[in-house]
């Protein structure tokens, strides 16, 4: 959570953010920073650019919220801009 508004888009990389908790017991309990810590120890990282959008609720559930749905399209955009440019 970004503490936006539900749609907001927002782009960060790797150094944007930090664990402050050891390594996950399971796999089933890996976080994104995990993730990234890991792959950096096996060899350097190329760029990262990662895209999340401001969830209006997180429960359970098949279907996007219309906040969600009406962002898809521009962050689908914003993704190949990034995809053009790398």
């Amino acid at each position: 959570r970004a503490d936006g508004k539900p749609g907001d888009i927002y782009k960060f990389g790797p150094g944007d953010f930090e664990c402050d908790r050891r390594f996950a017991t399971s796999l089933h309990d890996i976080t994104l920073q995990e993730v990234l810590a890991l792959a950096k120890k096996l060899a350097p990282l190329p760029p990262i650019a990662i895209f999340g959008v401001q969830p209006k609720v997180i429960d359970w559930g098949m279907e996007l919220t219309e906040e969600l749905r009406r962002a898809l399209p521009r962050l689908s955009e914003l993704v190949l801009e990034e995809i053009r440019h790398a």
